[in-house]
């Protein structure tokens, strides 16, 4: 079980007429909780599975901020243990 947070940046640039124009700034926030659970294939390679709820809401520089986003979802994953401690997980999606 565990939280995290997310934010992202994004500018949409018009380029046109050689005069870089800034048209719309977005900035999202996002916060949310999940849970993981991990099956064993071998004694250090497992599969996950993590249960996401996210809650987030996006602002845009035109002035719409009217919206929200609810997210709930299931990601797999696959992970190798190098030692009780230490783990790489390349596949989670």
């Amino acid at each position: 079980m565990g939280a995290h947070l997310e934010y992202k940046y994004a500018e949409d640039v018009n380029t046109s007429y050689r005069n870089d124009v800034i048209e719309n700034i977005e900035r999202f926030y996002c916060f949310g909780i999940y849970a993981k659970k991990y099956c064993n294939i071998s004694n250090r390679f497992l599969i996950n599975g993590r249960a996401v709820v996210d809650y987030g809401f996006p602002t845009l520089s035109e002035g719409y901020t009217d919206e929200t986003l609810f997210r709930l979802g299931f990601r797999p994953g696959l992970t190798y243990f190098f030692s009780p401690h230490f783990a790489l997980a390349p596949l989670n999606f």
